[in-house]
């Protein structure tokens, strides 16, 4: 994978073929589980490889054209492409453009969609990560366990107060039902 560095971080530029070919092999799985359709499965290879240029993680493509390239219908593309960014697979960026009229009237006109390839680390495949409970650093704990005390209080005063208004609302009821009158003031 090509990074670039982009405001002093560190950020993914492109998509090598090691890369691609993580994306694919997730996508064989998927399908192999039974997560995906061969329809959907067709379509990501679709993004992949047909659509996107080697090197870039990112494809800008319209539907019409995904409907060409992967010979399915403009439905099943849609459903195929919601599938796809449900499960975390690709990601969708919408582009928009505001057109100004001659009487000053404005549109908002979509434009083409860029589809960005995910990829996974080997370690979401592998089940023996999974398994193997999280390491806890813990940084500061006399500093935190203090904040947390002190929050804690802060939240048993709050819900002693709330607690003590009902009681007051309900007594002051109460005592409005006992006179007989039907109007409790707020």
């Amino acid at each position: 994978m090509c990074l670039s560095v982009k405001f002093g971080r560190f950020v993914h530029s492109g998509l090598s073929a090691t890369g691609a070919g993580t994306v694919a092999s997730r996508a064989r799985k998927l399908l192999a589980k039974g997560l995906i359709t061969h329809r959907q499965y067709v379509l990501l290879d679709c993004l992949l490889w047909a659509c996107r240029t080697p090197g870039r993680a990112t494809a800008r493509v319209s539907y019409s054209i995904l409907q060409e390239r992967a010979h399915q219908a403009r439905s099943t593309v849609a459903a195929g492409i919601k599938v796809l960014l449900s499960l975390g697979l690709i990601q969708r960026t919408r582009h928009r453009i505001l057109i100004t009229g001659q009487n000053g009237g404005r549109v908002w006109k979509q434009l083409t969609n860029v589809y960005r390839l995910i990829v996974r680390s080997e370690r979401e495949f592998n089940d023996r990560t999974d398994s193997k409970p999280p390491e806890i650093t813990s940084l500061g704990s006399t500093v935190l366990s203090g904040a947390v005390e002190e929050a804690q209080e802060a939240l048993r005063r709050i819900a002693q107060g709330r607690e003590a208004q009902r009681a007051a609302d309900w007594q002051r009821k109460r005592a409005y039902k006992m006179a007989g009158t039907n109007r409790v003031p707020g």
